[in-house]
C-alpha cells in the first residue's frame, strides 16, 4: 500500500468510480425525466382526445354517448381512471363506479391551485394541472385536470348558465398509471448499475495493467539496480525501454554506475601502481644511519683484535642496525597498508625516548658533518599517542634536513 504504483492505481480507481457514478446518475435522471415527460404528454393528449371526442355529443347534451366514449378510453393500457366533477367537487361521472356521486377534496393538491383564493381562478397554468401521487396498489399515479369550458353554443340549450355567468362547467380528471414507467426505471437503474460495475472492472483491470507496465516495472528495475549498486555490483545496468521520465532516469542511473565503475577501476589501478612502486623501492630502501653503522662495524672488525669496549660498541651498533632494519620493514609494510587504505598502529609514545632513538640513528652522520644535537624535554615523562615508527621516521627526516641545511657544521 506504500508503493507509488498502488497509490496511482487507487487514485485512478477513485476518479473512475466517481466519474461513472456521476455519469450513471445523470443518465438515469435524464431517462427518468424523459419518460415522465412522455407520460405527461400522453396524459395531455388523452385529455384533449376525450374533450374532442365528446364535444359533439356534449353540444347535443347526449350524456350517455359522452360516458361511453370516456369508458372506452379508460380501458386503454396505462389509464388508471377518468372522472368528471363540477366546481363544487361533486363527481358526476367516473370510470370507477364507486366514485360517482362522491365529493373530492377541494383542498387537495390538484384543486388548491384554483381554490386557494376566495374566488377560484378561471384558468390554471399547465404546469400546475399535473400531480403525482401513490395509488392504492402502491404504484405511482399521475393526474391531469383539464377544465371543461362553457361555450356559446352550449349555453343556448338551456341546460346550464351562459358563458358570461359561468365560464367553467366542470373538470376532466385523467389519471395515468406510472407502474410500467416505474418498472422500466427500476430496470434501467439495475442495468446501469451492472453496466457501471462491469465497465469499472474492465477499465480498472486495464488501468492496473497499464500502471504495472508503465510505472511499477520500471520502478522495480530501478530499485533492483540500486540494490545491486549497494551490493557493489557496479557492472549492473538497467534496461532502458522507454524515452519518458522513467526511461531518462534509468539512462542517467546507468551513466552514474559507469562513472562509479571507471572511478573504482582508476582507484584500483592507482593502488596497484603504488603497491608495486613501494615494493620496488622498499627493496632499495637504505637509511643513512644503518649504512653508516654497518660500515663502522665493518671497519672495526677488519682491524683485528677487539677490545672489550669495542666489542660492546659493536654489539650496540648491531642491535641498533637490527632494530632499524625491522623499522624499515615496518615502514615498507605501512606504506603497503596505506596503499590499501589501512589504519596505523596507534600507541602511547614517550617523547624523550623517541628523540633519543632518532638522534642515535643519525649520530654518526651528525659527527661527520660536525653538527651537535641538543635536546630538551619538559616534563621528562611527556607522551603522545601515535604510530611509533612513523614518528621516528619523521624525526630522522627532520634531523637529516637540519644537518643538510648546515653544510659548514
Amino acid at each position: 500500500m506504500q508503493s507509488l504504483s498502488f497509490r496511482i492505481f487507487a487514485g485512478l480507481l477513485i476518479v473512475l468510480l466517481g466519474t461513472f457514478a456521476l455519469y450513471s446518475y445523470l443518465t438515469l435522471r435524464f431517462y427518468t425525466d424523459q419518460t415522465l415527460t412522455q407520460v405527461y404528454e400522453a396524459a395531455y393528449r388523452a385529455s384533449d382526445v376525450i374533450k374532442s371526442s365528446t364535444h359533439y355529443s356534449m353540444m347535443l347534451n347526449r350524456k350517455e354517448d359522452v360516458y361511453q366514449i370516456i369508458r372506452t378510453i379508460g380501458r386503454e393500457p396505462g389509464v388508471d381512471g377518468i372522472r368528471i366533477y363540477n366546481k363544487r367537487g361533486l363527481i358526476t361521472f367516473s370510470t370507477d363506479s364507486t366514485e360517482a356521486g362522491t365529493l373530492v377534496d377541494l383542498n387537495a393538491e390538484a384543486c388548491f391551485g384554483c381554490h386557494e383564493r376566495s374566488r377560484p381562478l378561471s384558468s390554471l397554468p399547465m404546469s400546475n394541472r399535473m400531480r403525482v401521487y401513490s395509488g392504492s396498489d402502491g404504484y405511482r399515479l399521475v393526474g391531469l385536470i383539464n377544465p371543461v369550458r362553457n361555450e356559446v353554443g352550449c349555453g343556448g340549450g338551456g341546460c346550464h348558465e351562459s358563458p358570461q355567468e359561468r365560464s367553467v362547467l366542470g373538470v376532466l380528471d385523467v389519471r395515468m398509471s406510472l407502474q410500467r414507467v416505474d418498472q422500466d426505471i427500476a430496470t434501467m437503474r439495475r442495468r446501469a448499475m451492472v453496466h457501471t460495475v462491469l465497465a469499472l472492472l474492465g477499465i480498472a483491470t486495464a488501468s492496473g495493467i497499464f500502471v504495472a507496465v508503465t510505472i511499477r516495472r520500471p520502478v522495480r528495475r530501478l530499485i533492483r539496480g540500486t540494490e545491486q549498486i549497494t551490493a557493489g555490483h557496479l557492472d549492473h545496468e538497467i534496461p532502458v525501454t522507454s524515452t519518458d521520465e522513467l526511461g531518462r532516469l534509468a539512462h542517467s542511473f546507468n551513466e552514474m554506475t559507469r562513472s562509479l565503475q571507471r572511478a573504482q577501476e582508476e582507484n584500483q589501478t592507482w593502488a596497484w601502481t603504488l603497491e608495486e612502486r613501494v615494493r620496488e623501492k622498499s627493496a632499495e630502501l637504505q637509511l643513512a644511519g644503518i649504512l653508516a653503522y654497518t660500515r663502522l662495524v665493518e671497519r672495526r672488525l677488519k682491524r683485528g683484535a677487539l677490545t672489550e669496549e669495542l666489542t660492546r660498541e659493536c654489539l650496540s651498533d648491531l642491535e641498533l642496525i637490527g632494530r632499524e632494519t625491522a623499522r624499515c620493514g615496518n615502514i615498507a609494510r605501512n606504506l603497503l597498508l596505506f596503499s590499501r587504505r589501512q589504519t596505523s598502529d596507534m600507541a602511547v609514545i614517550a617523547v624523550r625516548e623517541i628523540i633519543a632513538r632518532a638522534a642515535r640513528l643519525i649520530a654518526h652522520h651528525m659527527e661527520m658533518a660536525h653538527v651537535r644535537l641538543e635536546s630538551s624535554c619538559r616534563p621528562a615523562d611527556l607522551c603522545f599517542i601515535g604510530d611509533e615508527d612513523q614518528a621516528q621516521q619523521a624525526l630522522v627526516a627532520l634531523f637529516v634536513n637540519a644537518v643538510e641545511a648546515m653544510p659548514d657544521g
